[in-house]
C-alpha cells in the first residue's frame, strides 16, 4: 500500500508543477496580504525555485535575497490554494496585477505589472 500511496503522491506533485508552469507569462490579479517573512519563503521551498531567480542565502545575514510580498489569487482560497509571492512594493490588503515569472512546487512567483494589464 505504502508503494501505491507513494505512486499517487508523486503523480500529484507532477500536475501541481505542471498547473503552476502554466501560469508563467500571464497577468494575474493578487490579494496582497503582507510582506513574506523568511520563515515562510523558506516553507515555500522558494530557494528549490528551478530557475534560480531567489535562489541563494546571503552569507551575512542568512535570510532569503529580495524582499517579497505574500499574496493570493483573487479565486484562491486562503490556506487551501497555493500562494503568490510578489516582488516589487504593491500595497498590502489590496489588489495588485502581478506577473508571473515562476513558481515553486505549489507556489507562484511574480512581479508588479508594469502594463497593469490582465490575461
Amino acid at each position: 500500500m505504502d508503494a501505491v500511496r507513494e505512486l499517487v503522491v508523486g503523480r500529484l506533485a507532477e500536475v501541481a508543477v505542471q498547473v503552476a508552469e502554466s501560469f508563467v507569462g500571464l497577468t494575474l490579479r493578487v490579494l496582497i496580504e503582507k510582506k513574506a517573512s523568511a520563515k515562510e519563503l523558506r516553507g515555500a521551498r522558494i530557494d528549490s525555485w528551478e530557475h534560480g531567480l531567489i535562489r541563494g542565502e546571503d552569507q551575512h545575514t542568512g535570510q532569503l535575497k529580495g524582499d517579497y510580498l505574500v499574496g493570493r489569487g483573487e479565486a484562491d482560497a486562503p490556506d487551501i490554494d497555493g500562494r503568490v509571492y510578489v516582488r516589487g512594493n504593491p500595497t498590502p490588503q489590496e489588489f495588485s496585477n502581478v506577473k508571473i515569472i515562476g513558481h515553486t512546487d505549489y507556489d507562484l512567483i511574480g512581479e508588479v505589472a508594469q502594463d497593469n494589464q490582465l490575461d
